[in-house]
């Protein structure tokens, strides 16, 4: 049997430490409270000892610091005038290195970074909603780990400690070895799973010196009111505590399932509380700190408590550590009773997927989501023996079941997942920013990207440029950008409707770590350039910005920066070359698209009026919106403005008098995190909006 905790390959990689191995956590030595050496790993025995372990899967050792990086890593003063700490951990012989914060508060204006030889995370700042403490963060590659903290506000110096340091003990492969043993189809490429693979995650987390890696899927509930609750199995995250250290990565999936490029890393939402959890059936349901902002697309599966579901079945999980798969049973399931480790399970509480038909599951899939024939969930992964030689007997605790197993809240789901007491056996699920939500474009098809190759600068090009062109008028939320080397983009330029100056919109520097270094006993301050490899980097943009139906995107090629670029049934990529633009193709004849995926949301759903609005006179924004909305009526009319829950209780209650100005301002800050409708009334017309408060 085994357990699916299992192996994390690529970005986010932890385990569980064999105390048989390691029996106590050796002691760090600070150099200069600038270096941390971190012990060497006994990388055999621990493989050995982990291989013998029943339903874990070893991967890194957790080495506990407490250091205060505010007020013992290195010091400079940036340009800016802000302080920068930082501190470099090193282990010779780790595969991959990470953090667990025992205390991260950042305030407006803190920025930090993780950094590795050729990799990198962040910015990370106050909007990235995270709460302070046991705040666990991705691995990086290598076996060198630096952590840079810039602030303005001298007070925010004592509120980031690093409480646990990881290092790795297996290789963690990225590009064309990434997906070795792996036989499960790509998510990305299943179109009918494109909507509900945006509930999957992947999880992380830290129990007793180990890392451990798991699956999870956002769930639905009868209010449809957002509360971002994620279902995943007990023996991976079954108390607070772990659940407080916990991270859930989505949108970890190989683009246009090209095997050999490793997911994005930025999608992200650290630590969540543990909501309900039975031994009995090995269920678990977390709830997020906060729902996944518009641009991680996030999706609130549908779910079934039906006695017989029908086929086909899909699993949506990571396999060990790997990019999103999908595992395929066209055949019936049937109840069973589970027996794993000497540990029986409640009588008949658990489907059983006699033979996969495509793919399996595998070391890090557990708690991942059945889904039956209309793609609700149905069971999430307890434990199993498939594997790519032999895909048979997989088992999946039964919703039915943990339904209401128990009459306790904290151990059953009903509660949670029917707030409405609407006794519905089954529920769809749903996008819970609906109209507002963002969608992701690319310039090549799927069979275009198979043949996407690196991209070399060509001689003379200063700039190169991608063109988009919409249905709509959209924002632009971020860029995907897809690295054939370790390098980024370090400023980004937004054309709108033309490649020339006075159609240049918005211009913007990438942000990228400036690290803190002691080289032949002194201290180095210097600016770097990092990226991943064969992978694909997220940058979000510093606000969504108005690029109406057709826009460029172009990005200076002074970093060296190789994207995979195509041959598109059309040319649609540029470069600027002593001055003029001329097409890629012209330049280029291997290339004339640029692999750089964007994410877009109607004009509507941004931080500024659309044309519909416009003609109707009335808008609100920002949304999703954290402490007040702004209410637009156009000509400063009477208007009253009603918001609800979206069962229909009536919150807030505002009048606002002619003359007081076309825009008004309504408190949210004390409103919880969810979706409300929000009525607004002139003297005209009353129209209803859909928003999301977030936080």
């Amino acid at each position: 049997m085994k357990h699916f905790l299992s192996l994390l390959l690529v970005l986010f990689h932890f385990t569980n430490c064999i105390q048989a191995v390691v029996p106590s956590v050796p002691s760090v030595r600070v150099e200069k409270e600038v270096t941390v050496r971190l012990p060497r790993l006994a990388i055999d025995s621990m493989k050995e000892a982990a291989q013998k372990q029943t339903g874990t899967y070893a991967f890194a050792q957790g080495f506990p610091v407490e250091f205060p990086l505010g007020e013992r890593g290195a010091m400079t003063v940036a340009s800016d005038g802000s302080v920068v700490r930082s501190v470099e951990f090193t282990c010779e012989n780790a595969t991959s290195m990470g953090v667990l914060f025992s205390r991260l508060s950042l305030e407006e204006g803190d920025t930090l970074y993780l950094v590795s030889e050729n990799d990198f995370l962040g910015p990370i700042t106050k909007s990235s909603g995270f709460v302070t403490e046991n705040v666990l963060l991705p691995f990086l590659q290598g076996n060198r780990l630096i952590v840079e903290f810039k602030t303005r506000n001298r007070g925010s110096l004592r509120s980031v400690v690093i409480g646990t340091v990881g290092s790795s003990f297996r290789a963690l492969p990225n590009g064309n070895s990434m997906s070795e043993d792996v036989c499960s189809l790509h998510a990305a490429s299943h179109p009918l799973l494109s909507k509900v693979k945006q509930s999957v995650c992947a999880l992380i987390y830290y129990e007793d010196h180990s890392f451990y890696y798991a699956s999870g899927s956002l769930i639905n509930n009868t209010s449809g009111d957002g509360t971002p609750y994620v279902l995943t199995a007990k023996h991976t995250i079954g108390n607070e505590a772990v659940a407080k250290t916990s991270v859930a990565f989505f949108n970890y999936e190989s683009p246009h399932g090209r095997s050999d490029i490793r997911g994005p890393m930025e999608f992200f939402i650290p630590g969540s509380t543990l909501i309900s959890f039975n031994s009995n059936l090995d269920l678990s349901l977390l709830r997020l700190p906060s729902l996944p902002r518009r641009d991680f697309r996030p999706y609130m599966a549908g779910w079934s408590r039906e006695s017989s579901p029908h086929a086909p079945f899909y699993g949506i999980h990571h396999p060990s550590g790997t990019c999103k798969r999908v595992s395929i049973e066209n055949d019936a399931i049937s109840p069973q009773t589970v027996e794993v480790a000497g540990n029986t399970y409640a009588p008949y509480a658990h489907w059983n997927v006699k033979r996969w038909d495509v793919g399996t599951t595998e070391g890090g899939s557990s708690g991942s989501p059945l889904l039956d024939s209309n793609l609700r969930i149905v069971g999430a992964l307890t434990s199993g023996s498939s594997t790519c030689l032999s895909p048979v007997s997989d088992y999946y605790y039964r919703l039915s079941v943990a339904w209401d197993y128990s009459s306790a809240p904290a151990a059953q789901l009903k509660y949670w997942l029917d707030p409405t007491s609407s006794n519905v056996t089954v529920l769809d699920g749903t996008d819970p920013y609906e109209e507002d939500s963002v969608y992701r474009q690319s310039p090549i098809t799927p069979e275009e990207a198979e043949g996407a190759t690196s991209l070399s600068i060509p001689e003379r090009a200063t700039l190169i440029a991608q063109h988009y062109v919409t249905s709509k008028d959209a924002y632009l939320h971020g860029i995907h950008f897809i690295s054939a080397n370790s390098k980024l983009p370090t400023r980004i330029y937004l054309y709108k409707s033309g490649l020339d100056d006075a159609h240049l919109i918005h211009e913007e520097a990438i942000g990228i770590p400036s690290l803190a270094q002691w080289k032949s006993d002194q201290f180095v301050y210097s600016s770097k350039s990092y990226g991943i490899t064969n992978g694909e980097t997220y940058i979000r943009l510093s606000d969504s910005i108005d690029v109406g139906r057709d826009f460029y995107v172009a990005y200076s090629t002074e970093s060296g920066y190789q994207p995979y670029a195509s041959i598109a049934s059309e040319g649609s990529a540029y470069i600027l070359t002593d001055g003029e633009w001329v097409s890629l193709g012209e330049a280029d004849a291997t290339h004339n698209a640029l692999w750089m995926d964007v994410t877009l949301s109607r004009a509507k759903s941004a931080t500024a009026v659309s044309d519909t609005d416009r003609e109707h006179g009335v808008s609100v924004y920002p949304n999703p919106v954290d402490d007040r909305l702004i209410i637009r009526t156009g000509e400063g009319s009477r208007c009253s403005v009603e918001v609800y829950t979206l069962d229909g209780q009536l919150l807030k209650t505002r009048h606002y008098e002619a003359g007081e100005g076309e825009t008004h301002t309504l408190a949210t800050h004390d409103m919880a995190e969810g979706c409300y409708l929000v009525s607004v009334a002139t003297e005209n017309k009353i129209q209803r909006f859909k928003i999301v408060v977030s936080r």
